[in-house]
């Protein structure tokens, strides 16, 4: 148990986020800007920002390569560059939706997983599966659950 605690304090990573404001980007490859977090002993040393509008998807690649990332965390990846990181020996964690910085915390406690849902829900935050939703409302509030749409009516006899 000591060993295991002590190997954990030693272990030392970087993950870059895809980021579209404070939001993890919808897409790899098109967001605007990156996190670069540097992560010992499960703690956050130090972040920096990298600015990737001027860099074409295997540029982008290249430089993640090149900075010794371990881990990405992003939204939606096609497959081409999913495979290329994954060949680069970058773990890929697909499908994050929300909040960059909860989406940093879930996976500093070991809690991230693809498809996992950073956004806020009230006061908590929900920590579940993305893509149950449709689109959230503009207001910041979530979106209908899908399956329970109703038409204008409010019967819920309208189509899906």
């Amino acid at each position: 148990m000591a060993l295991a605690r002590a190997l954990r304090n030693q272990f030392v990573m970087k993950v870059a986020i895809s980021l579209f404001g404070p939001l993890v980007s919808p897409r790899f490859g098109y967001s605007p800007e990156m996190i670069l977090v540097n992560i010992e002993g499960g703690k956050i040393v130090s972040q920096e920002r990298l600015y990737t509008g001027g860099f074409s998807i295997p540029n982008l690649i290249n430089h993640l390569s090149a900075s010794n990332v371990d881990s990405l965390i992003c939204g939606g990846i096609d497959g081409f560059c999913y495979r290329q990181l994954v060949s680069r020996g970058i773990s890929v964690l697909p499908d994050i939706v929300g909040d960059a910085e909860t989406a940093l915390q879930f996976f500093l406690r070991g809690r991230l997983r693809p498809r996992t849902d950073c956004r806020r829900r009230g006061k908590r935050f929900c920590g579940g599966r993305g893509f149950w939703f449709d689109e959230p409302n503009w207001d910041g509030l979530p979106g209908k659950f899908i399956g329970e749409r109703k038409d204008d009516h409010g019967s819920g006899k309208g189509k899906m």
